[in-house]
């Protein structure tokens, strides 16, 4: 790829991008204080429990082969191996979705039981949660061909439609069921069937946008060990973050009770949507740096310019968080419910900002093809976390547990160093230090005048808005002033503007 990365393109797929965030964001807060309401915070803790481990467990990313193989393929005119790559990632994406299912189904009862210790009461409903979880993993993990097909294509605009209309159905009924009183498993039902019409949309478009992709089976043995090379660290990665997920949670359930992890899920909820938002933005990183592979001298430019913009925008959103989060959550849910969840926000959103700001770094491993990087990075961060929030929760509770989070997301910040010396040569230290500095003085002026703001306006909707947005502008005034945003960033965003896709 020459002077066709297309930087209008760009543009409009951090917009599309940004689109599959916000739609979700607004319809989360709103549904979930209603089913939180609905269920009570026990059921409500089991409901996060269950679907917790349908986004994470066995719900592997084998379809980023797809995204790698096929981005590089078109930039080097290789065409005729795209069906190949397309082939041998269906067939692992399947044989892991039948692994997987068997395995949840296998082990539900004795996870519910032994490893959750849910109470007696809530066992038999949970076990069947967690059966049709094993459903929606094998939907999900056939639905990743096509949504990976999409996003190597660079069509973030049908995907976002795709993910765009999924969010609005799926949260619109599960809305919908707690409001007429319908429990546990009617959502995870529905759930099930919105993304099974997902899945084939994003099949059905990839089929269409993709003259390659064919239902002709072609595989060959050196395309499958590519995809199974390529996809190993990957999924072992992802098994070790899976395996970490259901200790944190079944380590809360049963020393605290499944209402403390209801306390606990929700800060991490504004976490992850923190971090979903800076993905959702970024998604195109991944596609275009694997086009960028062979020219480093781009792929660092590229590199620097995702990394700021992913420092800038996720400084403001942990500062702004933790600064309001109190009363943001006495606001939504309760005064109560803040009581009890806002000290573990201050410490479970500072730690999603490092893993959002991570991103760069992860897509940047993936694409150049070194994911043994990040699974690397988790072993280490799993090694360090775990022990370390056995011993803290049982002193500090579930405070102790989001410490230890923090833990297993700091090892990928230290870890950066590795990468860009493999990557580029050098470690970007100046690059990092210039830019830390700068966005942490406008990070703290921000949380200052959010924190005077809020306390002149009171305790309100409106107060938070005025706080926010206040915080907001400073943060932006001050870094224009300490000239974060340089004459090499400004000449990108007019060749953003002015040139065609």
């Amino acid at each position: 790829m020459t002077e066709t990365i297309h930087s209008r393109r760009i543009l409009r797929n951090i917009i599309y991008g940004l689109s599959t965030w916000i739609f979700p964001l607004f319809l989360g807060l709103i549904t979930t204080r209603v089913i939180v309401r609905s269920f009570g915070n026990t059921d409500y803790g089991i409901y996060a429990l269950v679907l917790g481990f349908i986004g994470y467990s066995f719900n592997f990313s084998v379809g980023r082969a797809i995204t790698k193989y096929l981005a590089a393929y078109r930039a080097a005119g290789e065409t005729e191996k795209i069906q190949e790559i397309i082939c041998a990632t269906t067939v692992v994406a399947v044989g892991l979705a039948i692994v997987g299912s068997i395995i949840i189904l296998s082990i539900s009862k004795w996870l519910v039981v032994d490893i959750f210790s849910i109470e007696p009461a809530s066992q038999a409903k949970t076990v069947f949660a967690l059966q049709l979880s094993a459903a929606t993993v094998f939907v999900l993990l056939l639905g990743q061909v096509g949504t990976s097909v999409l996003q190597g294509l660079h069509r973030f605009d049908i995907l976002s439609r795709i993910q765009n209309l999924t969010s609005i159905f799926l949260m619109t009924g599960n809305l919908l069921l707690a409001l007429k009183g319908f429990g546990l498993v009617a959502l995870l039902l529905w759930t099930l069937a919105v993304m099974l019409v997902s899945s084939i949309g994003s099949l059905i478009s990839a089929r269409y946008l993709l003259v390659e992709f064919t239902f002709r089976f072609v595989l060959h043995g050196k395309i499958l060990e590519t995809v199974v090379r390529y996809s190993a660290s990957i999924v072992l990665y992802q098994i070790l973050a899976n395996g970490f997920f259901i200790f944190e949670r079944s380590l809360i359930v049963s020393r605290l009770g499944a209402e403390t992890l209801t306390f606990y899920v929700i800060p991490m909820t504004l976490g992850m949507y923190m971090q979903g938002f800076v993905v959702s933005l970024c998604a195109f990183i991944f596609p275009l740096a694997s086009e960028l592979n062979t020219d480093r001298e781009r792929l660092l430019v590229l590199y620097h310019g995702a990394s700021k913009g992913v420092v800038t925008m996720v400084a403001i959103l942990v500062a702004t968080l933790v600064t309001l989060g109190d009363p943001f959550l006495g606001l939504w849910l309760g005064a109560d419910f803040a009581e009890h969840s806002a000290d573990i926000l201050v410490i479970l959103v500072p730690a999603f900002g490092i893993a959002a700001a991570t991103v760069i770094s992860y897509q940047t491993a993936e694409a150049t093809g070194w994911p043994s990087f990040n699974l690397r990075n988790i072993v280490i961060g799993v090694l360090i976390a775990s022990p370390l929030a056995v011993f803290l929760s049982a002193t500090y509770g579930a405070l102790g547990v989001a410490i230890g989070r923090v833990a297993f997301f700091s090892v990928s910040g230290v870890a950066i160093a590795f990468l860009e010396l493999r990557t580029f040569g050098n470690v970007q230290t100046a690059f990092w230090i210039g830019l830390l500095v700068r966005v942490g003085i406008a990070a703290t002026a921000a949380t200052v005048f959010e924190h005077v703001i809020m306390g002149a306006w009171g305790v309100s909707w409106l107060g938070l808005v005025v706080s926010g947005s206040s915080g907001l502008l400073v943060y932006g005034i001050i870094l224009y002033i300490l000239g974060t945003v340089t004459s090499e960033d400004r000449r990108l965003l007019r060749r953003i503007v002015k040139r065609e896709a």
